[in-house]
């Protein structure tokens, strides 16, 4: 077995660790954070609101130290930094400290996750990265789903401040181990060549990226290419759908259903994730990235339509829910794949 799919395995870790758990099961603390601080829900939205500020400022400094230090290392210092943050929510006696450290987890999530697997795959897959990529955003589906039910039971019967734990632990057992034993940044590290390839196609591909990227070759023509902008609104769009997934829970708590009936839409829109990026990324290795994207969206619009009009009744809910998934594959799978589609490698 060819070691990319070792890497890929690594990959599924990082995405249950990171966006399975501590991104899309945040939505389950709200209302108990809520209650125990006496805020409004606007008040702890501001939180995951200054994390993705963050994480949006600095993602190119993020991405030079990866340059510099390797993806390994920023990858395990993450981890111990996302761990700690979500350590110090369940000791927080406020909810300003929830602001200063999604602050530093918002900068975490960076070298853990958005930055990391996109950047695993296009080093070791040489053919099947829509494949690749649509597994491991999968497996955040699948983490999410999990741990959603895990975490909606811990809070029920020990509390939000041992669901944080919970979720600290979870994070990591999955990403420490793994990431300390297997984790290879590139195939060179193990005298390989990019999984599909063979020597005279990686000699060819390295050519290819030469030629193919030198029209964007600085920040200033970056910010005059009309291409830029509309991955740019595209990436925002898939981003502001797929945070909704983390307020299913404390929707079904304002339509009178209990937190493990938010819980399971959640776990419904884990599942969505899971079975939509797998199939989307195989169909983008058929069909390409650009259709796939466009039908994607149109499922979302549907989903959105579906929980509105379907809140009183749990099935259409769930159905709904499970649409809603496919974003998570939107904005972890896609969006990447069409980056590098649209500008190639070297300015990935």
């Amino acid at each position: 077995m060819h070691y990319a799919w070792i890497v890929l395995i690594v990959c599924c870790l990082l995405e249950v660790g990171s966006l399975g758990t501590v991104l899309n099961c945040s939505g389950l603390f709200l209302n108990s954070v809520c209650e125990a601080f006496n805020i409004r829900a606007t008040a702890f939205s501001i939180y995951i609101m200054i994390q993705n500020f963050s994480t949006a400022a600095t993602a190119i400094f993020c991405k030079k130290l990866v340059d510099k230090y390797g993806i390994k290392k920023m990858v395990l210092l993450a981890a111990f930094v996302t761990c700690g943050c979500v350590i110090g929510f369940s000791q927080a006696s406020s909810i300003w400290i929830f602001y200063v450290l999604a602050v530093f987890l918002g900068i975490a999530i960076n070298m853990l996750m958005i930055l990391p697997v996109p950047l695993l795959i296009t080093n070791w897959f040489g053919k099947r990265q829509g494949t690749a990529m649509g597994i491991a955003a999968a497996c955040g589906g699948i983490g999410g789903a999990c741990s959603s039910v895990l975490l909606s039971n811990i809070i029920m019967s020990m509390g939000w401040r041992s669901g944080y734990l919970g979720m600290a632990a979870i994070t990591a057992v999955c990403i420490l181990p793994a990431t300390f034993l297997l984790l290879k940044d590139h195939p060179s590290q193990k005298n390989l060549l990019p999984y599909g390839f063979t020597a005279d196609e990686a000699a060819l591909s390295q050519e290819t990226v030469g030629k193919k990227d030198d029209t964007v070759m600085n920040y200033k023509e970056l910010l005059t290419n009309k291409k830029f902008w509309m991955v740019f609104f595209l990436a925002c769009f898939a981003t502001y759908i797929c945070s909704y997934i983390i307020y299913l829970s404390s929707y079904a708590e304002s339509l009178q259903y209990t937190v493990v009936i938010g819980g399971m839409l959640i776990s419904c829109a884990m599942l969505g994730d899971t079975l939509g990026a797998v199939i989307l990324g195989y169909l983008v290795d058929m069909f390409g990235v650009a259709k796939v994207e466009t039908v994607s969206i149109v499922l979302l619009f549907v989903a959105s339509i579906i929980l509105i009009m379907g809140w009183h009744f749990v099935p259409c809910l769930m159905i709904g829910a499970f649409i809603l998934g496919i974003s998570d594959a939107l904005y972890i799978a896609m969006s990447p794949l069409l980056v590098e589609d649209i500008f190639g490698r070297k300015h990935y």
